[in-house]
């Protein structure tokens, strides 16, 4: 069964993230085009990082955001000699599965992770485990993000301390998906983030902006990428349950097969 085909999918998902999303719809007969109109790259200053990670028996808790901010501050541990062990003292948490299962996989026990991509089903995990005042919070996670977590934990009066260890650089849309977004040949197109909503309208202001997007379906990957979708004037057709690229797969093809 096949039911994808004849439809050709637009992924803007970052290059080294966007495999398993792009197998999944070629496999159920799609043709994929993937161009990322974002990358990461290193942040502009490693020192607040640096520092917190010299310091991290002052810490009691370990915030994850994303399976890149997993990866970008484990990486720096092991540049700067720091034993992984050296963890084992805080309680570990993973906004979203697709972080938490990074964790795992890096040889890192969770204490929790929420099923939801959004900093405010972790607030409410935190808020009912007692006494956040007597917390010192950690949290790596891309240069620029939402206040949403911080701001909400020093709400509830612990002490937090937010440290970049990537930033998001905007790339070019393609030749290729620019050619197939002007001629109205893409059927869907796949968001991963607000950076990707914000980077693809940019790339083609030029045919149009948001409008060159009607009558595409758009397919958001979690609440929070479908807000920024919404607020862009986009109005999802798709949103995953899960921020992960299986469960956004298996929402595309639900949403062709009436599934």
């Amino acid at each position: 069964m096949m039911p994808l085909r004849g439809r050709t999918i637009l992924i803007t998902r970052a290059e080294d993230q966007a495999g398993g999303l792009r197998d999944a719809l070629a496999a159920a007969g799609a043709r994929v085009v993937v161009s990322p109109v974002i990358a990461f790259a290193e942040p502009d200053d490693w020192g607040p990082a640096d520092r917190a990670i010299a310091q991290l028996e002052t810490y009691t808790r370990l915030i994850f955001t994303s399976a890149n901010a997993v990866d970008r501050f484990l990486d720096r541990m092991d540049h700067l000699g720091r034993p992984r062990r050296d963890l084992n003292p805080l309680d570990l948490m993973a906004i979203g599965p697709a972080t938490g299962q990074r964790l795992e996989s890096r040889g890192l026990s969770v204490e929790r992770s929420t099923e939801v991509s959004r900093a405010e089903s972790l607030l409410d995990l935190i808020s009912l485990r007692g006494r956040p005042e007597r917390e010192r919070i950690l949290i790596p996670r891309a240069e620029v993000a939402r206040e949403a977590l911080p701001g909400g934990l020093r709400r509830l009066g612990a002490k937090v301390d937010v440290v970049p260890v990537y930033r998001t650089v905007v790339v070019p849309l393609s030749e290729e998906a620019l050619g197939l977004l002007s001629d109205h040949a893409v059927d869907l197109v796949t968001f991963s983030s607000p950076s990707t909503v914000a980077n693809l309208l940019a790339g083609i202001r030029a045919i149009g902006g948001a409008a060159a997007l009607t009558g595409v379906t758009v397919a958001a990957i979690g609440e929070v990428t479908a807000e920024a979708a919404r607020q862009e004037g986009l109005d999802p057709d798709i949103v995953a349950p899960r921020a992960t690229g299986a469960d956004l797969a298996r929402a595309i093809v639900s949403h062709y097969t009436g599934g």
